[in-house]
């Protein structure tokens, strides 16, 4: 019942993990110092998390409301014409792989952001695989998974035809009917490396995909540096505009 469908082996290390974290502090000027420590890196774990792979194909039926605007000058008046339309588009488009993680220690949000994978590189599952990382298996079956997966499909297609409609001043969805058809589903292990360190008693977390490298995850902001920058900036923009309004009184533009 837990066996997936197939896995992605790692392509990243332990160590391409670290630089990465590495790299992802570097610039931060608002960093507080001291946070970037490898002594405050509590945990680096590679894991095999389960996701549910969908497709379907979806059909699209949308109309919008549109208008294009033109002026013209008629004596001492400016005349504005606005012209209405009904638009419709309709479409169909198939989905492959939509992902959807079926574990609830993953942070959905966490999750998608290190998208996409690669599916092309999917192996048949076997155990050899999982061999010095720790492997999940999902406790979020594929049916309550569904919805979210629906949910991204009829955003990309509403966003897909929304973007046919070119060359008027406005265009408001009127109704958007998306039919899901032919859905089917599979899972497979995708690899991440997950990083935990701590700043003044607050856990961080970082991810990142364990194929392609992408790396995400929030970092603290040192209050007393944004301050600083914030007072900076807006004794800049004072003086500039100080300098400026010197200049335009001497122009005698003002």
């Amino acid at each position: 019942m837990y066996r997936p469908d197939g896995v992605i082996p790692f392509q990243k290390t332990k160590q391409d993990a670290q630089n990465a974290f590495r790299d992802h502090c570097k610039g931060k000027k608002l960093l507080p110092k001291g946070f970037f420590d490898e002594n405050r890196v509590e945990k680096i774990t590679g894991i095999y998390v389960p996701f549910w792979l969908f497709r379907t194909d979806a059909e699209a039926d949308c109309t919008y409301n549109a208008t294009k605007v033109s002026s013209h000058r008629s004596g001492n008046y400016m005349v504005t014409n606005t012209a209405h339309y009904l638009l419709h588009r309709g479409g169909y488009v198939r989905f492959n792989e939509v992902p959807v993680d079926g574990s609830q220690k993953m942070d959905d949000d966490l999750m998608e952001s290190i998208e996409p994978f690669s599916y092309d590189a999917t192996k048949g599952f076997s155990i050899a695989y999982l061999s010095g990382y720790q492997a999940q298996r999902h406790d979020v079956d594929a049916q309550h998974c569904q919805p979210r997966a629906n949910e991204r499909i009829q955003k990309s297609v509403a966003q897909l035809m929304k973007g046919t409609v070119g060359g008027y001043a406005s265009a408001t969805p009127a109704n958007t009917r998306i039919q899901l058809l032919n859905s089917q589903v599979s899972q497979v292990l995708m690899p991440v490396w997950m990083l935990n360190t701590r700043w003044q008693d607050h856990t961080y977390t970082f991810a990142m995909n364990g194929q392609t490298g992408r790396f995400i995850g929030d970092l603290p902001t040192d209050k007393g540096k944004f301050w600083g920058w914030l007072l900076g900036l807006t004794a800049g923009i004072g003086l500039g505009g100080y300098v400026i309004l010197f200049l335009l009184y001497t122009l005698g533009v003002i």
